[in-house]
């Protein structure tokens, strides 16, 4: 599936901490990617709500999916034109566009951003360090 905008989770400066991961045994990493899986799913739903009161006939809230599998997961908008919505125009069509234009807002007055993605994934980035930072404990206890 293509994900046309997507959020983004990043664990920088952590040396080592990919080998470590990879040398793990598969019970364990599943623990750490159980964490990672059930963040994408709270951002989606986080996403999902946020959409609500701007979205209209609900192809926007329809088009944030989630995608991935271990410690790779991603929450984005979901690459595809809907052609029942009519039009030709691609900001009608993808509702990748137009979320795009809901989170960033246009250079019209009238259209201001509505963020609806980055608030749910600065929302969870809180939750999600503490559980990963238990997980892993969890996981590299000798």
């Amino acid at each position: 599936m293509a994900i046309a905008g997507q959020v983004v989770f990043r664990l920088d400066n952590i040396r080592g901490l990919e080998e470590k991961l990879r040398q793990m045994k598969r019970r364990q990493r599943a623990k750490v990617s159980a964490v990672v899986e059930a963040t994408a799913g709270r951002v989606k739903n986080r996403a999902f709500n946020n959409a609500l009161p701007h979205w209209d006939r609900g192809d926007l809230g329809r088009a944030i999916v989630m995608a991935g599998r271990g410690l790779r997961w991603r929450v984005g908008l979901r690459d595809g034109a809907i052609p029942s919505r009519g039009g030709h125009n691609a900001a009608h069509l993808n509702p990748w566009v137009y979320g795009i234009f809901l989170e960033y807002g246009t250079n019209n007055p009238f259209r201001p951003a509505h963020p609806f993605m980055k608030p749910a994934a600065n929302a969870e980035f809180p939750v999600f360090e503490l559980e990963i930072e238990r997980a892993l404990e969890e996981a590299l206890r000798p």
